[in-house]
């Protein structure tokens, strides 16, 4: 799923942002520190491990990945346990979004914290950057459908660890350029402009929404320079200079590209403060994530180990890791 917690009458609500955040942007969209090359190579390294200890073993049954989005681990499982067998394994997903469950090739759209599975139907249960969002009922759906002798793995997003802070940061700087309504401003002066240039304004009229914009730019422009490295100032580094070199530069451009272009960037900033808030709303504490994993040991004869996994190549530890087996 990767998203927000989603309850009651809110629920409907979450399924359409995700589909937005899914459909408008999430592969073109300067993602948080996931779309770090070194960080997708450390997750894999990290699955690789577990899919590896899973095929030596020997344990019959289907893996389901829960909150799978558009699938990271299945298809990590298709390549690593497909060896040996003539249909491929048998892999499962299941998210909140359709449009996130499409991708899969075999992910279904539903609640994980409410599965459409029998008790005990899975060997293997898996999780990354996912389960956190739907809260601790997920957990205990996952320890539902997971088998008496299979064993549950996730990787779970670590409050106030580096990447946290870090998307802490590119939403503070997102926030103060959507404060300043920089694109409407921008989409404004491009209006007056074009007027003004087929004679249908006066220029004190472009001259004040063109002050008007250039405050907005220099706001948007000094939260830019001060803000630390993250993929959301590389954006905005490229958007802002953008948005000032086509209000003068109108002429060059035809009017209904611009506006088609201003929405496209409106609709990118939007998913992406959308992710950003959600990764930030659903990370745990460490409190959370012993009353999650208690969740999903309860009633099992179960080892359960929570350890940290760092992504960043730094020594810091940047998410949970959650392994409950049998004993």
């Amino acid at each position: 799923m990767q998203g927000t917690k989603i309850v009651g009458e809110d629920r409907q609500g979450g399924r359409d942002a995700w589909n937005r955040y899914w459909k408008t942007g999430a592969a073109e969209a300067p993602d948080q520190a996931l779309r770090n090359r070194s960080i997708i190579g450390q997750l894999e390294r990290h699955w690789d491990g577990i899919l590896a200890h899973h095929s030596a073993s020997g344990m019959p049954g289907p893996m389901l990945e829960l909150a799978c989005g558009t699938g990271s681990v299945i298809r990590l499982a298709r390549r690593r346990l497909a060896a040996g067998t003539d249909s491929g394994p048998d892999v499962f997903g299941v998210d909140f979004s359709d449009a996130a469950a499409r991708h899969t090739g075999c992910g279904l759209v539903g609640d994980v914290a409410r599965l459409p599975f029998a008790s005990g139907r899975f060997a293997l249960v898996v999780s990354q950057f996912g389960l956190e969002y739907a809260g601790r009922s997920a957990f205990c759906e996952a320890a539902r459908v997971l088998a008496g002798s299979g064993s549950f793995h996730a990787v779970i997003h670590r409050r106030n660890s580096g990447i946290w802070q870090e998307n802490r940061s590119s939403l503070d700087l997102l926030d103060t350029v959507a404060d300043t309504q920089l694109l409407q401003k921008c989409e404004r002066v491009l209006e007056t402009g074009y007027q003004l240039d087929r004679g249908a304004a006066a220029q004190a009229g472009f001259d004040t929404h063109y002050m008007t914009f250039r405050a907005a730019a220099d706001v948007a422009d000094q939260a830019r320079r001060r803000a630390p490295p993250s993929p959301a100032k590389a954006y905005l580094d490229m958007l802002v200079p953008d948005l000032s070199d086509f209000v003068q530069r109108r002429q060059r451009f035809d009017p209904r590209q611009l506006r088609d272009w201003l929405a496209a960037q409106a609709r990118t900033l939007d998913v992406y403060a959308f992710r950003m808030r959600s990764m930030l709303d659903a990370a745990m504490a460490e409190d959370d994530i012993k009353l999650a994993v208690g969740d999903l040991a309860a009633g099992r004869h179960a080892v359960c180990e929570i350890g940290s996994l760092s992504l960043s190549g730094q020594d810091r530890q940047d998410a949970w890791t959650v392994l409950v087996r049998p004993a």
